[in-house]
């Protein structure tokens, strides 16, 4: 079977390289732009906007006509992406998320060799590494612009660094990196129970100072950024577990929807029961297994709440128990049931491919891509407007800048002369369409 799974690894990477070639797709096309639109806003602040505007702190581009400044995850990854809007918009864009695949994959080589050697409950760790991409949430957002899968990728290939033997600097920069992308990454440090309570504060050490700076940014460092926003973009905020838990068991449907469709692949839960009963599949590794596992689901939704219903990329930290789990499976039956657990993913695995790549050969099947080709004809027609610089878009108030980040300019603005809408409803009365690109009608406003 290893076979396999390296050849849809292949697969799944080839797959993700024709994907960069065109538009977001789903899951979350807005949470893609919206990330990506901050690497863009840094370069036009760093180039392009006025020498008073703040060129360090997190900024959005559906900024209207203030600055835009906003709470947000640590921004490493947009200030790493932004030089890459020197080139051409729709260049950039494909540029922009090949920098982070290749990240990806580097940190994935990186893993495969930190784990090598290491056995868990009897799974072999480095094919763990190779499973993870091809498994349920890890797999949905492998290749989107979200720093998700990064940061608990950083974190996974951190301990495996030192489970053998501590590497106090390179696990704990990678650490510290992988925490302040997404704190949520800290999911996947409760491997570490598999070590036992004494042998795992031996990494205290390399793990405390990630911890604490995360802390510091999460609490004073978004404290500090808040002074300088006008309108909250990222929900950000602390709620109480209760007030969390509450809004969970409202929507039992988004749990039962987790579990069967993303942890794995759709109706693994199934899979797994049949599985596990027809093999008697029970021994003392295997319930430790699922005991830290379901452990791990209980701690993340007490740290991510409802997000993780809402964002499964907040949970993408325990992917590397949900390839344990499925590879000490494999290695528990014979070849008819490797098959019955193998065939499922497989098929959802070609299913959701042909969904990725299809945009790129054939935009009709996606609104994104005829987005992106309207604004493309507009900008061409209209070389007088200064696309991609400092001037603002007037369009109807949004929280995610699509059109922006179509564009390549701020929007929002309630006094640019130049506007963009999708409904003519939304046209403030001093504005005039002057031409239309199939839903998206291009403005000019006053005298």
């Amino acid at each position: 079977m290893k076979k396999i799974i390296l050849a849809l690894l292949v697969l799944k990477i080839v797959v993700s390289l024709i994907h960069t070639a065109g538009p977001f797709v789903h899951p979350h096309i807005i949470r893609q732009v919206d990330t990506m639109g901050m690497s863009l806003r840094y370069w036009l602040r760093w180039t392009v906007e006025d020498e008073n505007s703040n060129k360090v702190l997190p900024a959005v581009l559906a900024a209207g006509d203030g600055e835009g400044i906003t709470p947000s995850e640590f921004p490493i990854l947009n200030i790493l992406v932004a030089p890459v809007f020197e080139l051409d918009l729709e260049i950039a864009r494909v540029a922009g998320r090949l920098l982070l695949l290749l990240l990806s994959l580097l940190v994935l080589y990186g893993s495969y060799r930190a784990w090598s050697g290491v056995s868990i409950a009897g799974v072999d760790m480095k094919m763990v590494v190779l499973m993870t991409p091809l498994l349920g949430i890890h797999y949905l957002y492998f290749g989107k612009f979200i720093p998700d899968v990064l940061a608990y990728q950083l974190c996974f290939f951190a301990l495996g660094l030192s489970w053998e033997r501590p590497s106090y600097l390179k696990s704990g920069s990678l650490l510290v990196v992988g925490l302040l992308m997404k704190p949520t990454a800290i999911a996947v440090m409760i491997l570490l129970l598999f070590k036992g309570i004494r042998n795992s504060i031996k990494h205290m050490p390399w793990i405390i100072p990630g911890i604490i700076l995360m802390f510091v940014y999460y609490t004073y460092g978004v404290e500090y950024i808040s002074q300088f926003t006008e309108q909250t973009f990222f929900r950000l905020g602390n709620r109480s577990v209760m007030a969390e838990l509450v809004e969970i068991a409202e929507e039992p449907e988004e749990v039962v929807r987790l579990f069967n469709n993303l942890l794995f692949y759709p109706f693994f839960p199934i899979v797994f029961l049949v599985t596990v009963v027809a093999n008697r599949v029970w021994n003392k590794d295997f319930k430790l297994l699922l005991s830290i596992f379901f452990l791990d689901l209980v701690v993340m939704t007490l740290i991510s709440g409802s997000h993780a219903m809402d964002h499964s990329y907040y949970i993408v930290g325990v992917t590397p128990l949900c390839a344990m789990i499925f590879l000490f499976l494999l290695n528990s039956v014979n070849k008819k049931w490797k098959w019955f657990l193998f065939l499922p993913l497989i098929v959802w695995f070609l299913e959701y491919s042909f969904y990725e790549v299809a945009p790129v050969f054939d935009s009709s099947r996606s609104k994104v891509a005829q987005l992106w080709e309207s604004c493309r004809m507009l900008k061409k027609r209209h070389p007088e407007i200064p696309w991609s610089s400092d001037f603002r878009l007037r369009t109807k108030f949004t929280k995610s800048a699509s059109l922006g980040f179509c564009f390549g300019n701020i929007q929002n603005s309630k006094s640019s002369k130049w506007g963009v809408y999708e409904d003519k409803k939304d046209i403030p009365p001093e504005c005039q369409v002057i031409d239309q690109e199939q839903m998206l009608l291009l403005t000019k406003c006053g005298q």
